[in-house]
C-alpha cells in the first residue's frame, strides 16, 4: 500500500508525532538537567507552580474544542457568517476569562502568602507570584492560539496549525534548556519563556487570514445565547479529564495505601511504559478528527464510514504491534529506563496491555462522537464507569494483587466499548453486517484479480 503524504490525515498524524517527540524531550530528557542545575527543592517548586498553571487549562470548559467542531461543521455547510460569530465569541470568552483569572491571582496574592499556600521550598512569595502570572498568561495565550486552529481544521489544514504550535513548543523547550544550563535567573527564564507564545499569536493571526478573512471586531458579533448553546457540550468534554484524574489518581492512592511505596513505583512506572500504546492511539484519533468533522458536516456518509473504519483498523493494528514489541522487549526497556532499581513484573505489564487493547475498542471509535459534539452521553458514562472501576478496585484490594487491581479496569472499558461502538455505527449510518459485506466484497475482488493474474 502506497502512503499518500499529501493526504490531510497523514499530515495530521505526522504533525502529532512531532509533538510527541517534543513532549518526550521536555518530560524525560530535561529532568536530569533540572535536578543538576536547579536542585530538588527549586525543581519541586517549579513542578508545583507548573501544575497550578496547567490546571487553568480547564477554565475554558472545553469550549475551544466544541466551537472548533462547530466552526468546521458550519464552514462545510457554507455558513461563513456563523463561523465568524463562533470564532469571535470564543476569542472574547477566552480574553474575558483570562482577565478575570489573572486579576484574581493578583488580588489573592495580597491576602495569601503564596509560598506557604503552595508549600514552596525556596521560592519567595513575590517571585512565585510573578512566575505564576507568567505561566498563567501562557495558558491563555495558548487558548487564543488554539481558537485560531479552528480555521485550519475547517480548511483541511489542521497539520499546519499543529506544526506552528509544535515549533513554538520546541523553541520554549530550548529556551528553558538554555536558561537552566546557563544558570539564568528563574524570573528572566520565565518571561523569555512567554515570548514565543506572543509571537505565535500574531503570526498565526496573519497566516490564518489567508484562509479565512476576519477582523477582531466584537461589536455586533457578540452573542451570549450562542455561547450558552455550547455550554452543555463543553462541560461534558470536561468529563474526560475528570474521569482520567479519577482513574489515574484514584488507583495511585489505592496502591499507595494498601500496597506500599515499592509497589506504587512498580505500578506507576509499568503503567507509564505501557501507556505509550495510548499515546499512539491518541495521535491517530487527533489526526482523523478534523477530516471526520468536515465529512460529517457535508453529510458525506461514505467518507465518514471510511474514515471511521480506517482509523479503528489502524489504531487496533498499531496497538497490537506495540503490545507484541513490549512483550518481547518490555523487560529490557524497563530495566534500562529504571536503571535496574525496580524488579520488572511481566504479568503486571501483560495486565496493563490487555486493559489498553480493550480500551482501544471504544477509544478509537469515540472520535466519531467527540468530533461532532455528540459526546454528552459518552462523557456521562465515562465518569460513572470511572467511579465504578475505583469501587471495584477498592473491593478487591483484599486479594493483595496488583494484577487483579489493573484488570478491574476491564469492566469500565467493556461497558464503554458496547455503548461507543454501537453509537458510532448509528452516527455513521453503518452496521456490522454492512462492514462484513464490504470486507467480503473486497476479498472476493482481490481473489478474482489474483486468479486472473495467475491465468
Amino acid at each position: 500500500m502506497v502512503i499518500n503524504f499529501k493526504n490531510p490525515i497523514v499530515k495530521n498524524f505526522g504533525a502529532n508525532v512531532f509533538g510527541i517527540v517534543i513532549n518526550l524531550f521536555n518530560q524525560i530528557i530535561l529532568v536530569p538537567f533540572f535536578l543538576r542545575y536547579w536542585g530538588t527543592d527549586l525543581y519541586s517548586d517549579w513542578l508545583v507552580i507548573s501544575a497550578f498553571s496547567t490546571f487553568l487549562l480547564m477554565t475554558d470548559l472545553g469550549l475551544n474544542t466544541v466551537i472548533s467542531n462547530q466552526f468546521s461543521l458550519e464552514y462545510s455547510r457554507g455558513n461563513i457568517s456563523m463561523c465568524t460569530k463562533l470564532l469571535l465569541n470564543n476569542i472574547f470568552f477566552i480574553i474575558s476569562i483570562g482577565i478575570i483569572i489573572l486579576s484574581s491571582i493578583i488580588i489573592s496574592a495580597r491576602f495569601v502568602d503564596i509560598s506557604k499556600f503552595f508549600d514552596l521550598h525556596v521560592l519567595e512569595s513575590d517571585i512565585a507570584l510573578k512566575i505564576i502570572l507568567a505561566l498563567s498568561l501562557m495558558v491563555f495565550l495558548n487558548m487564543l492560539n488554539g481558537s485560531l486552529n479552528a480555521i485550519y481544521r475547517a480548511r483541511s489544514l489542521a497539520s499546519r496549525g499543529v506544526i506552528f504550535d509544535n515549533l513554538t513548543r520546541l523553541i520554549e523547550v530550548m529556551i528553558l534548556f538554555t536558561g537552566i544550563v546557563a544558570k539564568w535567573n528563574i524570573l528572566f527564564i520565565v518571561w523569555i519563556y512567554v515570548i514565543p507564545k506572543f509571537v505565535l499569536l500574531f503570526l498565526k493571526y496573519a497566516d490564518a487570514q489567508k484562509f479565512f478573512k476576519f477582523k477582531i471586531k466584537f461589536y455586533n458579533n457578540l452573542d451570549l445565547s450562542l455561547l450558552k448553546q455550547f455550554v452543555k457540550p463543553s462541560i461534558f468534554f470536561m468529563s474526560f479529564p475528570v474521569g482520567n484524574a479519577i482513574i489515574i489518581q484514584g488507583y495511585t492512592l489505592l496502591v499507595n495505601k494498601f500496597f506500599g511505596a515499592s509497589d506504587l513505583v512498580l505500578f506507576t512506572t509499568t503503567r507509564t511504559m505501557v501507556n505509550f500504546i495510548k499515546t499512539a492511539m491518541g495521535s491517530i484519533a487527533t489526526a482523523v478528527w478534523p477530516e471526520f468533522t468536515l465529512a460529517f458536516g457535508k453529510k458525506d456518509y461514505s467518507k465518514v464510514r471510511k474514515i471511521h473504519r480506517l482509523s479503528v483498523a489502524i489504531s487496533f493494528t498499531i496497538a497490537i504491534l506495540i503490545s507484541i514489541f513490549l512483550i518481547f522487549f518490555g523487560e529490557w526497556i524497563y530495566t534500562i529506563w529504571t536503571n535496574g532499581a525496580i524488579v520488572f513484573d511481566r504479568k503486571l505489564m501483560l495486565a496493563f496491555i490487555l486493559v489498553l487493547i480493550t480500551n482501544n475498542f471504544w477509544y478509537s471509535s469515540s472520535v466519531t462522537l467527540m468530533a461532532t459534539n455528540n459526546h454528552l452521553r459518552l462523557g456521562l458514562y465515562y465518569i460513572l464507569t470511572s467511579i465504578l472501576a475505583i469501587g471495584i478496585a477498592r473491593s478487591i484490594v483484599q486479594f493483595n494483587s496488583l494484577i487483579y487491581l489493573v484488570l478491574s479496569l476491564l469492566i469500565m472499558d467493556t461497558i464503554l466499548s458496547i455503548y461507543t461502538i454501537n453509537a458510532s455505527l448509528k452516527l455513521t449510518q453503518d452496521s456490522f453486517s454492512r462492514i462484513y459485506k464490504d470486507i467480503t466484497q473486497i476479498i472476493k475482488a482481490k481473489y478474482a484479480n489474483c486468479c486472473s493474474f495467475n491465468r
